[in-house]
């Protein structure tokens, strides 16, 4: 580890010594701030202000239920920025490096004007004006990181982003303030939030405005602009103008079972998983921001409030990947090891494997099987194919992990007949047209070094509303077809399994596993076929009786909660008891169980909904 602060190893009676600070640099000086606290300035208007060790009160009994308990926490001495990153030292940084933010990758930058991502936008050419002086913004969590990396070499110390209890400690001091400056109510001159300037902007209906204060700005603002709204040691801009990225994983409970000595946040390693929102995007990748901004309430009323307010105990998140016009980050300087941050790279694909399913369908007397990896899209929706994946190579759903076909005899795809036997799934993605076009599949069996070709034939493939956030099969009926459905990203593929006529009414053996981490779940099933036009529940299946779902059975590998409730490894028994107005009611039985020992479960639908 770098050298990080000088401890103190001396205190002259005569004199005050300014050590204990970063390790000396020819580039940075040392003094006293107003406030009696040590300051220690690197080049480019980097400062960077001591915390003193010492214990506080982290939390309130003002805020949210996420804000809570009050508890007591000890942090070692650490250096915090005194003011945010700015433009122009973010711009420093990409010139050295030729570093290409997430914004400029793909991801976007949700914006305030309309509400959404625009993929327009980045730290480069934000939607309004920014001068240099001013917080840079459409930066993620990952851009703040690789800043803190950059930062830290080149001056030989261990910079990276304040935990929330650092940033707490810097922005409230010992003595429980609502916000930096005390607790008397901001009238404009401490901080940049949502005011008479914002309402200008974007009218009442977006936020909750204190539309009586004018604080100067109606966005962002330079990053000294409010002295009087500076913390208990000096610190600006912990209150508005532009939110702080922070260390830590959020977690809505951590104040529960945080450690009372140096907290770092949660320990975690997950898989991104993406999905789509109105306008934009989230993710589970979680951190924890703090500060609030120009955008946000100024806290007076608290619980009443909409959305993020410039409290300084006030606990919010965002996705690790979010670009945000208000949000930004400031660094922090201390020698605690800190555990693994998760720091995914973009490579040529990004998709990764997260879990094994298959799904398999019986047609006629043939048995179908499709083995997979359900993928998840890593990089924004819509810029998988053609991007990660380029068109016109071919492409195994799984890279690494292969679709996998067995056919245990000889079925039909498009009058073309496959062989019964076990083959490996490619696809040649294409631009998909409005309206529809086709793709190239192809059903290989593998060789000692390499693929040899099976079946070679196009099939349906459409662009969808939904995006898919990860890869599925599943197997459909229509007009007498059996279609085995490929869906992923924003791409439907269709293929085709006999061309018999069948009709309504038969069924046929079916069986759906995916996995959760180290444990299965099996559902196996007789499907079955029901006329067009019929409503099913209500006619084929009466509403209010007992229906064993076409003979379902759930398997768990192992030991794990179900709606909430410990359920142990088996074989269970599914059944329903569907319901035309009401959730539905579900039930396992062991097999081979007593009834006494089924488990009932309920409300795993909505109200309304079958199931």
């Amino acid at each position: 580890m770098a050298p990080t602060l000088q401890r103190c190893t001396a205190i002259l009676a005569s004199t005050m010594v300014l050590g204990c600070g970063p390790a000396s640099s020819p580039d940075s000086v040392t003094k006293l701030n107003a406030q009696g606290f040590e300051e220690r300035t690197f080049d480019n208007g980097h400062v960077f202000v001591r915390i003193p060790a010492g214990s506080f009160s982290m939390g309130t009994t003002g805020g949210e239920a996420k804000e809570l308990p009050i508890h007591e926490v000890h942090l070692d001495e650490f250096w915090i920025g005194k003011y945010p990153v700015t433009v122009v030292q973010f711009s420093e940084f990409a010139d050295a490096t030729g570093y290409v933010s997430d914004a400029e990758k793909g991801e976007g930058c949700w914006i305030e004007s309309g509400g959404g991502i625009r993929y327009d936008v980045s730290w480069r050419k934000p939607n309004f004006e920014q001068p240099s002086d001013h917080p840079v913004i459409c930066v993620s969590w990952n851009d703040a990181m690789a800043y803190a990396d950059w930062f830290a070499e080149k001056h030989d110390i261990d910079a990276t982003l304040p935990t929330e209890a650092q940033w707490e400690k810097a922005a409230r001091g010992n003595d429980q303030r609502t916000w930096p400056w005390g607790n008397e109510v901001p009238d404009g001159i401490q901080a940049n939030f949502a005011d008479v300037n914002y309402q200008a902007l974007f009218g009442d209906g977006q936020r909750t405005i204190d539309a009586g204060i004018d604080d100067g700005h109606g966005q962002t603002s330079p990053v000294d602009a409010y002295p009087a709204g500076q913390s208990p040691y000096g610190v600006f801009d912990m209150a508005g103008n532009a939110i702080d990225w922070l260390y830590d994983w959020y977690d809505i409970g951590y104040y529960a079972s945080s450690p009372t000595k140096n907290p770092i946040g949660p320990d975690r390693d997950p898989v991104r998983i993406k999905s789509e929102l109105s306008g934009g995007w989230t993710d589970n990748l979680q951190r924890s921001i703090r500060g609030g901004a120009w955008t946000d309430a100024s806290g007076v009323r608290s619980l009443a409030e909409a959305g993020h307010s410039i409290r300084s105990d006030m606990r919010e998140r965002t996705d690790q990947y979010s670009s945000d016009d208000h949000l930004s980050f400031r660094l922090a300087i201390d020698e605690r090891e800190r555990h693994a941050a998760f720091r995914p790279t973009n490579t040529a694909k990004s998709t990764a494997a997260t879990a094994a399913a298959s799904v398999m369908e019986t047609v006629g007397t043939a048995s179908i099987e499709i083995h997979y990896d359900r993928l998840q899209v890593a990089g924004r929706e819509a810029r998988t194919f053609g991007f990660e994946i380029p068109h016109g190579e071919f492409w195994s759903p799984g890279d690494v992990a292969r679709t996998r076909v067995s056919v245990s005899e000889d079925v039909q795809i498009h009058d073309q007949t496959l062989p019964a036997g076990d083959y490996t799934l490619f696809m040649t993605p294409e631009s998909i047209p409005e309206g529809g076009g086709t793709w190239e599949i192809i059903f290989t069996r593998p060789e000692t070094r390499a693929f040899r070709e099976m079946l070679r034939l196009r099939t349906r493939a459409q662009l969808e509303d939904n995006s898919k956030g990860q890869l599925e099969y599943f197997f459909d009926e229509r007009e007498g077809i059996r279609i085995l459905r490929f869906l992923f990203d924003f791409v439907e593929v269709h293929i085709p399994f006999d061309r018999s006529d069948r009709g309504a009414g038969e069924t046929a053996s079916a069986s759906v596993m995916n996995a959760m981490g180290d444990t299965s779940v099996t559902v196996s099933y007789r499907r079955e076929v029901i006329a067009d036009g019929s409503p099913g529940f209500g006619k084929e299946v009466a509403f209010d009786q007992p229906w064993d779902g076409g003979e379902s059975r759930i398997e768990f590998s192992r030991d794990l909660l179900v709606n909430g409730e410990p359920v142990a490894a088996g074989v269970y028994a599914l059944s329903y008891v569907p319901r035309r107005d009401a959730a539905w009611a579900v039930r396992l039985t062991p097999e081979g169980g007593l009834p006494g020992n089924s488990r009932r479960r309920s409300n795993w639908a909505s109200p309304g909904r079958p199931g």
